[in-house]
């Protein structure tokens, strides 16, 4: 389910709620993205120390865009609906693991 049908759907229910949802989807989105980008830069074994820092380095800057957007979040839209943003950011959260699961599983293309 992407985040678009889920924020048409929630505000389908209350304008609220979907506003909620879209910026608890795009806290999730974005520091992945960032994660992503930070983290997946090297690959193979003799770049081992590099990879192995830029995965630190892209964790802790997704905890830092997660811990930031928060924080934006909740100081200019106080009225947002809190309980529907976390229950949206957790979500796909949970998504993404049952994804990156099923995609490991997945034999090797050649």
């Amino acid at each position: 389910m992407s985040l678009m049908t889920l924020t048409l759907l929630a505000f389908l229910v209350s304008s609220e709620i979907g506003i909620a949802v879209l910026l608890g989807g795009l806290l999730y989105a974005i520091p992945q993205w960032v994660f992503s980008l930070l983290s997946l830069r090297f690959v193979g074994a003799e770049q081992s120390v590099s990879l192995f820092l830029s995965i630190v380095v892209g964790f802790t800057g997704k905890l830092v865009f997660v811990a930031f957007g928060c924080a934006l979040i909740f100081t200019r839209y106080p009225g947002v609906a809190a309980g529907w943003l976390m229950a949206t950011l957790l979500f796909f959260y949970v998504y993404g693991l049952i994804l990156s699961s099923i995609l490991i599983q997945l034999p090797p293309r050649r």
